[in-house]
């Protein structure tokens, strides 16, 4: 083998390492990404069903045990109202 194919040879396989390299990283940010895009979706889901839940106890005026009539759950004993999904 001569020089330069051995000088050739080492560079490529440096290559492929950086490339490997970049390729993990890639990956990892691709895999956050969807967590994080996935953790957001369910706080989107979670606050419009509040303000969904906001908006019939103010069409009731008010009254929890209506508005938990209306969509479902019940209201305990200190106010609380709990949904049944």
């Amino acid at each position: 083998m001569t020089r330069k194919s051995s000088l050739y040879l080492i560079e490529l396989c440096v290559m492929i390492l950086v490339f490997a390299i970049a390729s993990v990283f890639c990956i990892r940010m691709f895999g956050h990404a969807r967590q994080e895009s996935l953790d957001l979706a369910a706080r989107d889901r979670a606050l419009t069903e509040a303000q969904n839940a906001a908006e019939l106890v103010k069409a009731c005026g008010g009254d929890f045990d209506r508005a938990a009539a209306l969509w479902g759950g019940h209201v305990d004993e200190t106010g609380v109202w709990t949904l049944r999904w």
